[in-house]
């Protein structure tokens, strides 16, 4: 189903630039999720390490690959 950027604005309401940023997106990629940014990850800070250790003092026996990826995805902060 092709439609025109017309059709789309006025569908959806959003600014014409980021209808086109993502049409275009879509055309060179054939994706318009956002991309992870790249270099190193940001240092883990006091509150990072206190859901860490809650996390890991709730549940003692739960393997720690499972936990640092909870950790990474964000699951924990929920």
């Amino acid at each position: 189903m092709q439609m025109t950027i017309s059709a789309v604005l006025s569908a959806l309401k959003y600014p014409k630039s980021t209808v086109a940023y993502v049409i275009k997106k879509w055309k060179v990629s054939g994706d318009c999720r956002n991309v992870p940014r790249v270099g190193i990850p940001t240092k883990p800070g006091d509150r990072d390490r206190r859901v860490l250790t809650r996390e890991i003092r709730k549940n003692r026996t739960q393997p720690m690959a499972l936990i640092s990826e909870e950790f990474q995805q964000g699951v924990l902060f929920q």
